[in-house]
């Protein structure tokens, strides 16, 4: 291994570079100072100078100070900067002629912002979406964000790590928009408050999606969510959604029970829907039925009955009492034989009974009563018990036959 020097293009300053020979030593010292290549002290000022400079920019640009450490915040001053000159690149109307300036990483990267910036014009997402993007953009006041930010070259994916906030922002502008006389009129008919104490001033507004109850709440609320849960209802990302089918009743009376519930723990609710807000105003739903009786057509179970019923209740030790019952996966079956103790067994403990399994107990009925019945059954011979005695041959004298006789 050979050492060569190079001066430090700012200061003069001797630097030294390794190579494995001589001739390879010097000519990694002539392309150093050929590019005028610094040592550490002038770079780390280059460097202050640069992030003062892009500061000085940021501010003029009414960008808001960052926090973090002092090193953080210097560094990502410059990488704010720079990723706002490359926005302004290329949304200026002569971007496409600045390509010829750049050298190829650079060019391929401001082609692609520029598609991207097409790409999102020309969506369905709307200005607003592109708007409001560029502002939460600007509010980004983490210098640590900055610098993790530096990775994303394109505009897409800064927009995608700031998707969360953008729908936050957006949400928030729509419901700060001044309502109309007849829009405060509706919302004060439609709230429903708890008696006694509140568990937060936000409202829970509930409503009916296609074949879905949404609750869209603002904030997060542990209580909140636990009652969602226990309710049945799924995060989406955006609200609260619980599919419906049969065995829930009707749409009213689960948006009503859902706003029981909810004012139960202390929670404002807001129900647009006449008959579920007049239904949990008077509290006359149905309650949801939980606990069902249901007919298998498929797997290995078929043409037996399923018992289900809710986590918060156990049924398993008196369902396993039925005749034939089987337990699988969480669940007891127990064969069509047994339909009359299944009936009993859903009367007692307040079980419903889907449309297959009430048309399968019909059917098994049916079949028992129309059944062709034989008067006449024959029956087996009777056992013989006790009897011991093994009965004894007798014998008596006779003559022999002469032919059979020996001469």
């Amino acid at each position: 291994m050979a050492r060569s020097y190079f001066q430090c293009a700012e200061c003069g300053a001797d630097i030294a570079v390794y190579g494995r020979n001589r001739d390879d030593a010097d000519r990694l010292a002539g392309w150093h100072e050929s590019n005028r290549t610094l040592c550490r002290e002038c770079q780390e000022k280059q460097h202050a100078v640069e992030n003062a400079e892009a500061a000085k920019i940021n501010a003029a640009a009414n960008l808001p100070p960052l926090t973090g450490s002092q090193k953080q915040i210097a560094w990502a001053e410059t990488l704010r900067a720079k990723i706002f000159r490359r926005i302004n690149r290329a949304t200026a109307e002569n971007a496409e002629a600045s390509l010829k300036s750049l050298d190829v990483v650079s060019r391929s990267v401001l082609c692609r912002d520029i598609e991207d910036i097409k790409r999102m014009r020309n969506a369905k997402i709307g200005s607003r979406l592109i708007e409001t993007f560029f502002v939460v953009l600007h509010e980004q006041t983490k210098a640590s964000w900055w610098i993790e930010s530096a990775a994303s070259c394109y505009l897409l994916d800064l927009m995608t790590n700031l998707m969360a906030q953008i729908k936050a922002r957006i949400r928030a502008a729509l419901l700060a928009k001044e309502p109309t006389k007849e829009q405060v009129e509706a919302e004060e008919e439609a709230l429903l408050k708890p008696q006694g104490d509140l568990a937060s001033e936000h409202i829970a507004l509930i409503k009916l999606q296609e074949n879905a109850i949404q609750v869209i709440f603002p904030v997060k609320i542990e209580a909140f969510r636990t009652a969602m849960r226990g309710l049945g209802f799924k995060w989406t990302g955006e609200h609260w959604s619980r599919e419906l089918n049969f065995r829930h009743g009707t749409p009213s009376d689960r948006m009503a029970e859902t706003a029981h519930r909810l004012l139960a723990q202390g929670f404002l609710v807001r129900i647009y829907d006449d008959e579920a807000r007049a239904k949990a105003l008077r509290g006359d739903f149905e309650s949801e039925r939980r606990r069902w009786i249901v007919w298998m057509t498929a797997g290995d179970f078929a043409g037996w009955f399923k018992i289900e019923w809710p986590r918060d209740d156990d049924f398993y030790a008196v369902s396993r009492r039925l005749l034939g019952s089987r337990y699988k996966a969480g669940h007891v079956y127990v064969p069509l034989g047994s339909a009359e103790e299944v009936l009993d067994f859903a009367e007692r403990y307040g079980f419903s009974l889907s449309t297959g399994a009430t048309e399968a107990i019909g059917r098994h009925q049916a079949a028992i009563e129309a059944g062709a019945v034989v008067i006449k059954i024959k029956k087996p011979p009777l056992p013989k018990k006790g009897e011991t005695d093994i009965p004894t041959l007798g014998a008596s004298p006779c003559s022999v036959a002469s032919d059979l006789a020996d001469n």
